[in-house]
């Protein structure tokens, strides 16, 4: 059962649902995520979550990453 969850990223996203949920209860609008160039899985699963890629970065000679961000709305 984990196995099928973390192959379709649902245990990714019942972390970042978990995550958002605790910044709505400390009145944080917005989140930002970072993810490396290269890892779709995590870059797909956060964008059919609502977030937006806004810019990105070179942490070092070797390394990209995706700046996304997302809007907290109070449901």
């Amino acid at each position: 059962e984990y196995a099928k969850r973390s192959a379709d990223g649902e245990s990714e996203k019942i972390l970042v649902n978990y995550l958002e949920s605790k910044a709505k209860e400390k009145g944080i609008t917005n989140i930002v995520a970072e993810v490396t160039f290269g890892n779709d899985f995590s870059l797909n699963n956060l964008q059919s979550l609502g977030y937006e890629i806004k810019t990105w970065y070179q942490k070092d000679e070797n390394i990209k990453r995706h700046i996304l961000l997302k809007e907290l709305k109070n449901d």
